[in-house]
């Protein structure tokens, strides 16, 4: 394993690897599995994999899309499309990508504000029809509606959360990580 990979490997699990749609929709076993990465060194972006579900064997497709610091990524429901946060210019983006169903390989969208500084999380309501972002440095989250086409518009709410914790060192301000659904997608 070349140091790339051993790294790549590392970045998998620190930055969240999700896995894609079924490329057999009757009966799912082979799927794409997408890795974001820091782009430092010789990373790039989002790499993709083939993994069988019957062996566990995941086989390196390579770079599936150029971009920077993709730092999380999530799918939408309908497996069409896939979102990556930026992490790394004074504003986040967000980036939509269509999926191609026999490559893997991913094409760029469009791309949308996060609407804070250091996104760090991204997910897809249940419906399809809206992102949340969560932008660790500024402590803000963002919703964003999503087109039919996989777009994503302009944010409709953005909450700037305030206060600080008991180390004034390291948490003078808020820190949003994660946002997480309910059952009923509220």
């Amino acid at each position: 394993m070349t140091l790339f990979h051993s790294r790549l490997t590392l970045w998998a699990v620190l930055a969240a690897a999700v896995p894609g749609w079924s490329a057999n929709a009757e009966k799912p076993t082979d799927y794409f599995a997408y890795v974001g990465t820091y782009t430092t060194g010789e990373s790039r972006g989002n790499y993709g994999y083939r993994f069988d579900a019957r062996t566990g064997k995941l086989v390196p497709m390579g770079l599936a899309a150029a971009t920077p610091n993709p730092t999380f990524i999530a799918i939408h429901p309908n497996r069409r499309f896939l979102y990556a946060v930026n992490r790394g210019a004074k504003i986040g983006e967000v980036v939509a990508f269509t999926i191609n169903r026999d490559t893997g390989k991913l094409a760029p969208l469009n791309t949308a504000s996060s609407h804070g500084d250091g996104p760090t999380y991204v997910t897809v309501d249940k419906t399809g029809k809206f992102l949340l972002v969560a932008n660790y440095d500024s402590g803000s989250i963002a919703s964003l509606p999503i087109g039919a086409d996989g777009k994503l518009g302009e944010a409709v709410s953005v909450v700037q959360h305030h206060g600080s914790s008991v180390n004034q060192e390291r948490q003078h301000g808020p820190h949003a990580h994660y946002i997480h659904l309910s059952p009923d997608n509220r």
